[in-house]
């Protein structure tokens, strides 16, 4: 029994502390993200990142995490799921702050499982040049302070939407769109011209070449999702940085040296495909632009379906490899996947004969479209080596390296007329969706053919789908994406359920026809409805919550659930007459976004509601929190009261097993005398103590072998040929039960 009470006093205390432990986890649950807060200064909401492979912490070790990558030079962190925080080196497509952060309480944000929380915790010591030149280029120059940083210059030629960025010189930031051709050079790059007073970086140059300017890409190493412009948006001076604008700021800005957008005029300047919206991060009000509900804002500011790159960085292949002895580098098929596009270095071909650049895949694919990057050209032959260059497939995995193999290939599509080099991609979308492929080959148009040599910087492949050119399908066909092979491809088929939308009229499709397309984006559904009214147009449509349509002869087709246009799918439009009357469209006439509560980490989506809506929502979840945490008490306590039952239950057992080896021990006893040719039969002493352990004493007007009988029978069914007046049989059967 000492042993028992000891397993026992153990046992309830594991169980009451593994109780305090729900409790206390449940209650801290909700401050994931405290420790992020104070990581810098918030950046966006991405994708995904390129980061250090070596550098990946939990983001509770905030300052390690922090001091481990400033000494990496890299100034931006991201927080991604499992609260893990990494270093970025450079940052992939954005999307709304919405889908990173949900709200876990009302002044908390928590983290999402497949974006990435992204802060700047300093200057940027790292900048992206291509090379140094004395050639001068065709640049857009915009006026800055004395003490403009290199960082503050890429960031205003990146929100103007230029690839490129030239040194800084006196007062002028030069942000150019392409290259020029010419020399380069390229050696050690030194970043020591510091803003005065300031840690920020000035200017860098290539030792030995201080002289010469030096070349910056704005595409990816710099951030673009900015809530804050890094210019002035004057009214009548554009593209300054200035204190305070004297005649006001242009539509869609507001504050005194209008860098804030203003998301209640022009849309807040956000464009056509992109949404001024407001939302809250960390406790703070937070305006971004924001592409459409199933696509990503990508770093050339257009929105797109995000797809990841089919090529790896094992499956590229040349026929052939140049050498540049110049440069005393070997130009490696490993240059088509190591994600740089400077075109300093390329994969390059040394033959006219075979002359293929290839890349393999570990299955069949049906290839929707093409990225090429060219390589740094020297002059417009040297790039003109690749004009109107060819995307081929083939469902072979090798190729011959001394034989021309174009009669094998499938063409997919070709190239501009004029190549573009370094910095910029040519894209090129396959003409038949329905190829499935094992190997995409790029070559020489058959004209540049016998030239050989041609070089790629990068190179990026991705699937079919509907999001390109409506899958390949007609105007009037609806496209959808199957599986074939474990490949993705598109399906056209007609659309048969055409119907008129005459007022009143209320539903989500996907295919619209109408009469009037406003030239005016981001509005509200009310506003939208009074612009149609405004021209006696009865039906309104918004596609994607940006665009809004209208008509008195509207048609419709391929309809789609109503959540699509709640959640303002890039491809969904709402149709509505009358927005007084609809609480869909009374629920979402507003630019302010926030999170559902209601919603997980893993599928958190945007929702367009109000801010009152927002109060009232984490009012709610507030409430939801102490149900919860009442919950949670409640089933510790069930816990607690489930394993005293479980004790009770295994003292009862262990009590009844205890008799069991008493009865044991009496027959033991018993065959051990029959064994030694003692007399068989047991004494009355000894059955009344089976029967009284068995808790059945003998019956008045019973012989004790019938009470052993009637015990015995009760617990284990009789087996044939038994006699139940044999008292050893009834003893062994009061055992057998003991034992069961």
């Amino acid at each position: 029994m000492n042993t028992l009470s000891s397993f026992l006093s153990k046992f309830q205390l594991t169980t009451v502390i593994i109780s305090l432990i729900v409790v206390h986890t449940s209650a801290n649950s909700n401050k994931t993200s405290d420790d992020i807060k104070d990581l810098g200064s918030y950046v966006g909401c991405f994708r995904y990142v390129t980061s250090t492979n070596d550098l990946i912490f939990p983001s509770t070790l905030k300052s390690y995490c922090i001091s481990r990558c400033r000494l990496a030079n890299l100034n931006l962190i991201a927080v991604s799921k499992f609260n893990a925080c990494q270093c970025v080196q450079t940052l992939g497509p954005a999307v709304s702050s919405a889908l990173c952060n949900y709200i876990c309480q009302a002044d908390q944000s928590c983290l999402s499982t497949n974006y990435y929380f992204v802060y700047r915790i300093g200057p940027q010591k790292i900048h992206h040049a291509y090379y140094c030149t004395n050639d001068k280029m065709n640049t857009f120059d915009v006026q800055v302070p004395a003490q403009t940083s290199l960082e503050t210059c890429a960031h205003i030629c990146l929100e103007l939407n230029y690839t490129f960025l030239q040194t800084l010189r006196k007062e002028v930031c030069s942000c150019i769109k392409t290259l020029e051709y010419g020399i380069f050079h390229r050696t050690k790059l030194t970043c020591n011209e510091l803003v005065e007073n300031s840690l920020e970086i000035k200017n860098c140059h290539y030792t030995e070449h201080e002289n010469k300017t030096t070349i910056y890409t704005t595409r990816f190493s710099y951030d673009f999702q900015r809530g804050v412009s890094s210019y002035s948006h004057c009214k009548n001076k554009k593209y300054e940085i200035a204190e305070k604008c004297a005649d006001g700021c242009s539509e869609g800005w507001m504050g005194d040296s209008c860098r804030n957008r203003d998301c209640r005029q022009n849309n807040g300047d956000c464009g056509s495909e992109m949404k001024c919206v407001e939302v809250v991060v960390n406790n703070q009000t937070y305006v971004e632009c924001v592409c459409p509900y199933g696509t990503v804002r990508t770093r050339w500011d257009v929105c797109e379906v995000f797809k990841f790159n089919l090529v790896e960085s094992d499956s590229c292949s040349l026929s052939s490899t140049f050498y540049d002895r110049a440069r005393n580098i070997s130009m490696e098929a490993t240059y088509l996947s190591d994600h740089s596009i400077d075109g300093y270095t390329a994969a390059q071909i040394n033959d006219n004969i075979a002359a293929w650049i290839a890349v393999t895949f570990q299955k069949l694919y049906a290839i929707g479209f093409v990225k090429v990057y060219g390589k740094l050209c020297q002059d417009e032959k040297d790039c003109s080596r690749l004009n109107n260059f060819l995307v081929k497939l083939s469902t072979l995995y090798e190729f011959d390296n001394d034989s021309d193999i174009r009669s094998l290939l499938e063409l997919c599509g070709k190239g501009p007329d004029h190549a573009v080099q370094a910095g910029t991609p040519m894209t090129v979308v396959c003409k038949n969706f329905t190829l499935l492929s094992r190997s995409l080959i790029i070559q020489q148009s058959n004209e540049k053919f016998s030239l050989g040599n041609s070089a790629i910087a990068e190179l990026e492949v991705f699937e079919v789908g509907c999001d390109t050119l409506n899958g390949r399908c007609k105007e009037d066909q609806k496209c959808t994406e199957e599986k074939m092979h474990d490949a993705t491809v598109t399906k056209c088929t007609d659309l048969n359920d055409l119907r008129s939308a005459v007022a009143p009229f209320y539903g989500c499709f996907r295919w619209l026809l109408t009469q009037y397309h406003l030239n005016r984006y981001g509005l509200s559904y009310q506003e939208c409805q009074d612009e149609c009214r405004a021209r006696k147009f009865d039906v309104a449509a918004v596609k994607a919550g940006i665009n809004c349509s209208c008509g008195n002869q509207v048609t419709v087709g391929d309809e789609a659930p109503m959540d699509d246009c709640r959640k303002q799918h890039y491809l969904a439009y709402y149709i509505y007459h009358d927005c007084k009357v609809n609480q869909f469209c009374g629920a979402t006439t507003k630019t302010n976004t926030s999170v559902n509560a209601n919603t997980t980490a893993t599928t958190a989506e945007p929702d367009v509601i109000s801010k009152t809506e927002s109060t009232d929502m984490n009012k709610k979840f507030k409430d939801n929190n102490n149900t919860k945490l009442i919950i949670i008490v409640v089933l510790s306590l069930a816990i607690i009261l489930t394993t005293i039952g479980a004790v009770v239950l295994l003292r009862s057992r262990f009590l009844r097993d205890k008799r069991g080896v008493v009865i044991a021990t009496i027959l033991d006893r018993h065959r051990h005398n029959a064994a030694a040719d003692k007399p068989a039969p047991l004494s009355t002493r000894i059955i009344n103590d089976i029967l009284k352990k068995s808790g059945r004493g003998v019956e008045k007007g019973s012989s004790i072998n019938d009470s052993v009988a009637s015990t015995a029978s009760t617990y284990v069914s009789e087996p044939s040929g038994v006699n139940t007046g044999d008292t050893t049989t009834a003893a062994w059967r009061c055992w057998m039960w003991w034992k069961r």
